[in-house]
C-alpha cells in the first residue's frame, strides 16, 4: 500500500500476480492486507482500483481475490443471497476488468 500520515506509517500491503496457481488466462491474483488502526478509510479500495487498472493496462480481464474472514485479513461483501458461511467465504471472488 502506501506510508501515510505524518509519521508515514505502513498502512497496509498488496500484492499483484500475473500467474499464480489455479487462475485461468486473463487472470490476476490480488492480495492485500490492512492493518486495524488503517481500516474504513478507504486505503484498501484504492489499492485495490490502482492494482486492478495497472493490470488491466497490462491485458488482463479478471482480477481474483481470496477472501479469509480471520479477521487479519480484509474482506469483500458477499454477493446479495450467498451463503455467509466460512466455507463460502474462503472461495475466490473474481471482479472483471
Amino acid at each position: 500500500m502506501r506510508r501515510v500520515g505524518r509519521d508515514e506509517a505502513l498502512a497496509g500491503t498488496i500484492d499483484l500476480r500475473f500467474t499464480a496457481e489455479g487462475l485461468s488466462p486473463g487472470q490476476v491474483n490480488v492480495a492485500y492486507g490492512l492493518y486495524p488502526s488503517w481500516r474504513g478509510r478507504g486505503l484498501a479500495t484504492r489499492a485495490v482500483l490502482l492494482v486492478s487498472r495497472y493490470a488491466a493496462s497490462e491485458g488482463a480481464k479478471e482480477a481474483v481475490i481470496r477472501v479469509r474472514t480471520s479477521g487479519t485479513c480484509a474482506s469483500l461483501p458477499h454477493d446479495e443471497g450467498a451463503a455467509a458461511s466460512p466455507q463460502a467465504s474462503k472461495r475466490p471472488r473474481a471482479l472483471s476488468m
